[in-house]
């Protein structure tokens, strides 16, 4: 059976999968100053001021948190927001081996590209059905805790599952600072507590290239930066 769609179908499909990239975009690049004047704007022009010191309550409280993914939430992931993001470029993902939901892993991603969109929509979000190919499997994308900074953004990715990986030259060797984005904070124990909690599941996913490999993105070319991240090979020997 052949499909026709109108052309005023098309072109609402074209605006949802645009205004999709754009409000992904906004968030993770424009996110962090709006959340400044957001927060700037409640408590001291509005009545709900109480709000942003409440807000910050928990902020200390929770500071943590991005270093076990600890709010993640299927049902944010699942959202249409998130198809339309990986029909617009498009984005897929082809599964060549199963992965035991007993075990745990540790990927390595590449290309980085410029802020990582394909393993952003691949392994943050659902849109590509990551579950139902990988049952059992939870994935976690590893960043910067600069990431967790900022106030909004903090609880978007948290809600995707990401955690920090902070500066991961300091603590793990080889590993680029900028690469690890989601499933840990800080320090190896960030991987480490993932990749070895027991009963598995857990696939914790490395963008491996780093800021320096984002530097080198030109398309129909794709170059790795490797030769100085090769922590990510000891901690996969070290847990594995």
């Amino acid at each position: 059976m052949i499909i026709k769609y109108s052309k005023a179908e098309i072109l609402i499909e074209s605006c949802l999968q645009t205004l999709s990239v754009g409000a992904n975009l906004f968030m993770l690049v424009l996110g962090p100053a709006t959340s400044v004047w957001l927060s700037w704007f409640v408590f001291f022009h509005t009545r709900v001021w109480w709000l942003v010191p409440l807000y910050f309550v928990w902020y200390i409280y929770d500071f943590e948190s991005p270093k076990y993914g600890s709010h993640m939430s299927v049902r944010f992931r699942r959202l249409r927001l998130f198809k339309y993001l990986v029909s617009y470029f498009p984005i897929s993902i082809r599964k060549t081996a199963e992965l035991n939901p007993s075990e745990n892993y540790l990927i390595a991603n590449h290309p980085h590209g410029i802020i990582s969109v394909g393993a952003f929509a691949n392994f943050l979000t659902d849109a590509n059905s990551f579950s139902k190919l990988f049952p059992g499997i939870r994935s976690y994308l590893c960043t910067l805790d600069l990431n967790f900074f900022w106030p909004i953004r903090r609880e978007y990715l948290q809600l995707l599952g990401k955690n920090g990986f902070a500066s991961v030259k300091s603590t793990v060797d080889g590993l680029s600072s900028a690469t690890c984005s989601g499933a840990v904070s800080r320090s190896k124990e960030s991987v480490g507590y993932l990749i070895s909690r027991p009963g598995g599941g857990n696939a914790v996913v490395i963008v491996v290239g780093g800021a320096e490999e984002a530097l080198e993105s030109e398309p129909g070319a794709h170059r790795i930066i490797l030769r100085e991240r090769k922590g990510f090979v000891k901690v996969a020997i070290k847990y594995g």
